[in-house]
């Protein structure tokens, strides 16, 4: 038997329940940004905010997001797009530099593996 997929309501009602037992809730919400569905998220957030006192939400995204979000009342850390773009070289870098597999790749490779991931990536991973 498969466990129950929880409709949106039904989370935030669960999440709602949880942070009123306890002095203080963190909710950490990662690169709202990437999610087709922000806007709901941001409703369930608000929702949660309303209801829950003690909830403490830290959300990370880009700025072209939270200039269209609502959230007066969540912490917001603006994710820049030149430093993700930074740290993503210097993960794809250590990946090439640490994978065993990848060591004995011509460096020619290892500059188009890097470059061709940059370049799709959009400044998000």
């Amino acid at each position: 038997m498969e466990p129950k997929q929880l409709k949106p309501l039904e989370l935030e009602d669960l999440l709602i329940t949880c942070c009123n037992r306890l002095p203080k809730a963190f909710l950490i919400i990662d690169a709202l940004n990437e999610s087709e569905r922000s806007p709901n998220i941001t409703r369930s957030i608000d929702r949660i905010l309303q209801q829950c006192s003690s909830a403490r939400i830290l959300i990370s995204s880009t700025e072209e997001l939270l200039a269209t979000q609502g959230l007066l009342d969540a912490t917001i850390i603006p994710m820049e797009t030149k430093q993700m773009m930074e740290d993503l070289d210097l993960y794809i870098l250590l990946r090439l530099a640490n994978e065993e597999s990848l060591w004995n790749l011509p460096q020619g490779l290892k500059d188009n593996i890097k470059y061709t991931l940059l370049e799709g990536s959009s400044g998000m991973y």
